[in-house]
């Protein structure tokens, strides 16, 4: 074969974007392409002689190699790789799909192996987004389909409740010189009532409730509440607040504030076993779509400047497989817990426009990398954009 024919030949070989090679039973490379040499950091010509334990730190996929090479040299007949690994020079780890078969001398002895791969790390990347977002849609229309249940019933409790405390009520009026009976009416008045409260959450989470939605002032809603929030840490967490002046949102009132009590008193009760510190910040800074991108109520939210409230815990935090359900309806991991608390947020987190709790556990240990505990929502800012206004606060520009 002349010289312009092995020329022409290589250069197939190497413009071939998948891993072509041929190794003799020791491991070491008799031919090898540009790709596989690209991996490895290096080039044809100082890969050949050389093994894939000189190019790559992973030995159990060296060894890994190096055995299917010898079996298929062995039995004489072609094996396929569905998928494997490699570690390539920088580090990162890839997925192939190989093919090899023995190359038989004339003796009838294979003594190397020709193998061809397929890099298929962005196919597997590819399906397992798919696969995630399946399960995510799948998750969401269960959601969806528990507040529906959930609405209809709490709408149907909460008319006989109303029936029931009505009647309570006209008959407390009537046996006011009878102690012990209004002793006991009052009690059912009151049980009558956290049930009507109950239904409310409900109905709140099945997204019954109309919205009235107007600017609001982030901060001067938590302020406003810092009453009701002394009532829920009881006296021994402390209520620690960092909250940024003129954060202005579109948004329901009442659902803000039913979201900052929830998550508070979410904190407050993980608050037992570690540091009694709940911190309440609110704030405005750019989030970027790859930050946004995990969104449980499948909405893309565009990347920008967004309002955010921040309630952080140091309790020990939850294990990730109880953490994909701190949103689902129902599910607590307290005996005394009805599971609504969080539920209550995602529901009016889905009803708001451009609103995103996610989980972004940290803690004062961690310095605010990823770790045990905390939960954050964010809305829009108002108008969208964040300008600076004469008095050098953060305040939300119209559109």
């Amino acid at each position: 074969m002349d010289e312009s024919t092995l020329g022409f030949l290589r250069q197939l070989i190497d413009i071939n974007p998948h891993f072509i090679f041929v190794k003799d039973r020791a491991g070491r490379f008799t031919l090898v392409n540009e790709a596989v040499a690209a991996a490895y950091g290096t080039t044809p010509e100082d890969l050949v002689g050389r093994t894939d334990a000189d190019f790559n730190p992973n030995e159990e996929e060296v060894a890994h190699f190096l055995r299917d090479d010898i079996a298929v040299m062995d039995a004489g007949i072609e094996k396929f790789i569905p998928e494997e690994v490699i570690t390539d020079a920088s580090g990162s780890v890839r997925y192939l799909q190989t093919i090899k078969r023995p190359i038989v001398d004339a003796d009838g002895v294979a003594r190397h192996v020709l193998g061809v791969s397929t890099d298929i790390t962005e196919l597997k990347r590819a399906h397992e987004q798919s696969r995630e977002l399946e399960a995510r849609m799948l998750h969401a229309q269960k959601l969806e389909s528990l507040g529906v249940m959930a609405g209809g019933i709490a709408h149907d409790f909460n008319n006989l409740l109303v029936g029931l405390i009505a009647h309570t009520e006209l008959a407390l009026r009537r046996v006011q010189d009878q102690p012990d009976v209004s002793r006991n009416l009052e009690r059912a008045r009151g049980s009558a009532y956290k049930a009507r409260d109950l239904c409310q959450q409900m109905l709140s989470y099945a997204g019954r409730r109309a919205l009235e939605m107007r600017p609001i002032e982030l901060s001067a809603v938590v302020s406003d509440m810092l009453e009701l929030l002394g009532s829920v840490t009881k006296g021994h967490v402390e209520l620690g607040l960092e909250l940024q002046p003129r954060v202005l949102v579109d948004a329901d009132r009442s659902q803000l504030e039913q979201i900052v009590l929830n998550l508070v008193t979410n904190a407050v009760e993980a608050s037992t076993s570690g540091e009694p510190v709940v911190s309440v910040r609110t704030f405005v800074r750019e989030f970027s779509a790859e930050e946004l991108v995990h969104d449980r109520i499948q909405r893309q939210l565009p990347a920008g400047s967004y309002a955010a409230i921040e309630v952080q815990d140091h309790g020990e935090g939850l294990p990730p497989e109880q953490i994909k359900r701190i949103f689902d309806p129902f599910y607590s991991t307290r005996r005394s817990g009805r599971g609504l608390g969080l539920a209550v947020v995602h529901g009016h987190r889905a009803r708001t426009p451009g609103c995103d709790p996610r989980q972004q556990r940290s803690t004062t240990r961690d310095h605010g990398h990823p770790g045990p505990a905390s939960v954050h929502g964010s809305g829009r800012h108002a108008g969208g954009r964040t300008q600076r206004s004469d008095s050098g606060a953060s305040r939300g520009a119209g559109r």
